[in-house]
């Protein structure tokens, strides 16, 4: 009967787990962006890498990785309407907007701390590469496919764009943008 109880236990801890593989590469990725200012870290010094990601938390990365110095954004505050002014992220969010590389949802909301999926994540880093140009096409498969095409992501990736990303993931994405862009800039 012990030993039930410990395998049911186990089985139970198993499947109600949220728990993030995280690979080499993403832990990689992550302290590039660490060094460069673009990834934050937690008070305790980790990046917790395992953990999904928010939109609000993506948007300030992006807005990091366009804007290094910190320059002051040319545009007018974007106001969602779930973004309160004193939310952490109410500035960077309306930059990363001004950017050109987020826009929201036709409700005017943002959603600022739901968890962010892969194909949102590709948007983003597209839109920070193409200065905000918008893409043609059927979301998300345009932007997975340029994404592709540029080599942020590799040829067969084949995750779902729904899938929501953890922070390892996240950086791995954020990491070869940067590569392209870098690229693009020699």
């Amino acid at each position: 009967m012990k030993k039930f109880i410990i395998l049911m236990t186990a089985v139970m801890f198993l499947l109600t787990s949220n728990v993030f593989a995280v690979s080499n590469d993403e832990i990689y990725s992550a302290s590039q962006l660490k060094s460069l200012g673009i990834l934050k870290g937690y008070s305790d010094g980790s990046l917790k890498l395992e953990r999904p990601i928010r939109r609000s938390e993506i948007a300030t990365i992006a807005v990091r990785m366009l804007n290094p110095n910190n320059d002051k954004v040319k545009g007018k505050i974007k106001n969602f309407n779930d973004l309160p002014r004193n939310h952490w992220a109410y500035n960077t969010v309306s930059d990363a907007y001004n950017l050109g590389v987020i826009n929201g949802y036709p409700d005017g909301s943002f959603k600022p701390n739901n968890n962010i999926s892969y194909a949102e994540v590709v948007t983003i880093m597209v839109n920070c590469l193409l200065d905000g140009k918008k893409l043609k096409g059927e979301w998300p498969k345009n932007y997975i496919e340029k994404a592709k095409e540029m080599e942020i992501l590799p040829a067969d990736d084949d995750r779902e764009g729904s899938k929501i990303i953890n922070r390892g993931e996240m950086a791995q994405i954020v990491w070869h943008s940067i590569l392209v862009q870098k690229q693009k800039n020699d």
